[in-house]
């Protein structure tokens, strides 16, 4: 028997990467990106940048704009054989068509490197589709490549049964230093509430060999099931991930994030596992418009002694501009639609003064004229009370009653119509307006008052009324649009409270905004 350089150098990678076993398989799970690092590695439903080509490729799909991002990682700094493990990760991606309409794309290479001695590598392709509005679903084709240095055990052979050097190379390098071969992976994400959200995602589901020579050395697949709880500013994550190697491994990991209006964030998280798997991370972020940077220590609970950790650094840049924000954009519509308010009330009050001066005029000139008609109807009275005071008293009185009666009621209207104009000057709604003619119509109905202009007021609050359901129900329309587009409570509520101030006071029915507001409260 012979001891195999590959056992060797994975034995080496084994000791570092916490004593999990006496061997090891090529393409263990290890973590990539400063933010999932700092959250325990609970990033399968959670996943929506650049570092999903990797947890989960259907988190692509939570793109709104180009990513590109790169990721550094010194694995257990401070062991004393000196060993220099690193993890390096680059990738891009980006949706596809308006809005990620036709999926999202993106490429990624990822390598785990003990120079001169042992190197793994992986260059992939992922694309992903959104179904149903709810399931984000992906793939990764990936090319797996990994390749052994040249040091004194490849080329001196160890006896395995005396222990000692053969001089002559290893004869499992017989066949070539280096292997490849496909992977892929394939990825689930559900939104099945606005806070919650499944993340299954399954690495090199198809468990490709790549054992040189004649061996068998499968890069395991990895599945994860995670599940993710939306936070007011930041995240929630808990996430079960299964893979066998040698033999089967369980690992449970929690993780969360919160972020500050400044654009820093901070995170935490902690792992537990078979064979003695334990860990705890933390992490922080600065993030601008295009910019983010992400810093995360992973330290080993029990296993490795006298390190420091896994020290993580990863950088994301994001490309173009950033899409509108719905409620700017309404922000925006609004102070157009009040500009158009402002110059139509103009217009109105114009026409308003223009029909004030024609009812003034119309009232003086009926108020002239009735007092004409006064005075002959009571000059004649007199002069016929004068010559038959006895037998026509009574009708001199029935008609004396009569003029005061029309005079009172000319006076009451004049009152009615004075009040009716002061009340619109001080701006009450259309409700109002339509209660307050409603009742100067009815209670000089029938009455001989001509009530004309009143009618005109009344079409043109008809008018004004209709006008304002429609907006109403256009405003509606779009609150619900960003219901179904998944905006936070916050966002609702902003958007409500505003539609309630602007429609309020016209008097039409807004039960269904207000309703909608106490239900978010």
């Amino acid at each position: 028997m012979k001891l195999t350089v590959e056992f060797k150098f994975l034995s080496l990678l084994t000791s570092a990467f916490l004593a999990l076993s006496t061997s090891m398989a090529s393409f263990e799970p290890l973590p990539v990106g400063g933010r999932a690092a700092g959250m325990g590695e609970a990033y399968s439903a959670v996943a929506d940048d650049v570092f999903s080509l990797y947890y989960n490729p259907a988190g692509v799909l939570q793109m709104s704009r180009p990513e590109f991002g790169t990721y550094y990682s010194r694995l257990f700094v401070g062991l004393t054989d000196n060993s220099q493990i690193s993890r390096t990760f680059v990738g891009y991606a980006q949706p596809l068509g308006r809005a990620g309409r036709l999926g999202g794309i993106g490429a990624s290479y990822l390598a785990l490197d003990l120079p001169g001695l042992y190197k793994e590598e992986a260059i992939g392709l992922t694309y992903g589709r959104e179904f149903a509005h709810l399931w984000n679903i992906g793939g990764s084709l990936k090319l797996l490549r990994k390749a052994i240095g040249s040091d004194e055990y490849t080329t001196n052979a160890i006896n395995p049964n005396t222990g000692m050097a053969t001089g002559s190379a290893d004869p499992l390098l017989a066949a070539g230093r280096s292997q490849s071969a496909m992977g892929l992976d394939l990825g689930v994400q559900y939104r099945f509430t606005r806070a919650y959200a499944l993340g299954v995602a399954v690495r090199n589901i198809n468990a490709p060999n790549m054992a040189l020579g004649d061996g068998t050395d499968k890069a395991p697949a990895v599945w994860t099931a995670s599940m993710a709880r939306k936070l007011r500013a930041g995240s929630l994550d808990l996430e079960i991930m299964n893979w066998k190697s040698t033999e089967n491994n369980m690992r449970f990991s929690l993780g969360g994030e919160t972020w500050f209006k400044n654009g820093f964030g901070l995170r935490a998280g902690g792992s537990l596992g078979s064979r003695n798997y334990s860990t705890a991370s933390f992490g922080g972020s600065f993030k601008s418009e295009s910019f983010q940077f992400d810093y995360a220590m992973i330290y080993p609970l029990q296993g490795v002694q006298g390190t420091i950790g896994m020290q993580q650094v990863s950088v994301t840049i994001r490309l173009g501009k950033p899409p509108v924000d719905p409620l700017e954009k309404q922000l925006i519509q609004e102070k157009e639609e009040r500009i158009r308010a402002e110059t139509e009330a103009r217009y109105a009050k114009a026409e308003s003064d223009r029909l004030k001066k024609q009812l003034f005029a119309l009232t003086q000139e009926k108020t002239t004229a009735q007092k004409d008609r006064e005075e002959r109807a009571a000059q004649q009275t007199l002069e016929e009370a004068q010559t038959q005071r006895t037998r026509r008293s009574r009708t001199t009185n029935e008609t004396q009653t009569a003029a005061e009666t029309r005079n009172r009621l000319f006076a009451d209207y004049t009152t009615a119509l004075a009040e009716y104009n002061t009340n619109v000057r001080q701006g009450v709604g259309l409700k109002e307006k339509r209660k307050m003619l409603e009742k100067i119509l009815a209670k000089f109905k029938d009455t001989g008052v001509d009530t004309a202009t009143l009618s005109r007021e009344m079409k043109s609050i008809d008018a004004e009324e209709t006008r304002s359901v429609k907006d109403f129900e256009l405003s509606m329309s779009f609150y619900q649009k960003l219901v179904q587009q998944g905006a936070s409570v916050e966002d609702r509520s902003n958007m409500l409270k505003r539609i309630i101030q602007k429609y309020k006071w016209t008097g039409i029915d807004i039960n269904s905004a207000e309703k909608e507001m106490n239900n978010l409260k």
